[in-house]
């Protein structure tokens, strides 16, 4: 459970990058941010492979927090999600090394996943995320009508996040239960959802100290 896994060092890219597409919205000038995004993405799969799996949602928050009709925004991710790369695959190059990162890419595409996280603790707590992030979905689909603008584009680019690694979860050999470090960015907001919004407090409130104590006790004998 201490151990430091690269996806810890890709969920901060993966943060960074939901800033940037967040910074997009009701923004004049979004290509900066766009490209922004895309990099920091890319920059994630460098120490996370299977981050890849959530670059399509660059273009979905074009076609859901971006105004403009621009068609020439589509490529931008693409450009942004390259650089990283290129980079790496330059530094590879100059030390005569390009085969060793080629055989990384490809070992990370066909080899199944060695869980280094997958302890009993870890996936305590993880099932009771989950169970937290459920109750906090269903808070916010009952109140989405009422949310502002904003706030719903914003969750639709949350359950987009989701949907996408479940699907690399399920269908992919290099993803395993280590991924539940980066559904813990959306599943974060739902989860404050339900206990902001809940009408009974005596629940959310008890729920609340138990996923505490639940870490709690994790993190001392995990």
């Amino acid at each position: 459970m201490h151990t430091l896994h690269p996806v810890h060092l890709a969920s901060l890219f993966v943060f960074l990058a939901l800033i940037s597409i967040f910074d997009t919205y009701h923004h004049s000038n979004t290509i900066p941010d766009t490209f922004n995004a895309a990099f920091f993405l890319s920059v994630g799969s460098l120490f996370y492979f299977p981050t890849i799996f959530l670059f399509p949602i660059t273009w979905i928050s074009i076609a859901v927090l971006q105004k403009g009709d621009n068609w020439r925004l589509l490529f931008i991710p693409l450009v942004g999600f390259a650089v990283p790369w290129f980079i790496a695959g330059s530094v590879y190059y100059l030390n005569d090394m390009l085969p060793q990162l080629f055989s990384v890419v490809q070992e990370n595409i066909h080899t199944a996943n060695i869980n280094i996280i997958n302890t009993l603790s870890f996936q305590i707590l993880s099932g009771l995320f989950i169970f937290l992030a459920v109750l906090g979905s269903s808070s916010i689909l009952s109140r989405y009508d009422v949310k502002k603008i904003s706030s719903r584009k914003y969750f639709i680019i949350f359950y987009w996040m989701v949907a996408f690694l479940v699907v690399s979860i399920l269908f992919s050999r290099s993803v395993g239960i280590e991924a539940i470090i980066l559904l813990a960015i959306p599943f974060s907001y739902f989860i404050a959802h339900f206990f902001i919004f809940a009408k009974n407090r005596f629940w959310p409130e008890l729920l609340f100290y138990l996923f505490l104590g639940t870490i709690a006790t994790v993190m001392i004998i995990g």
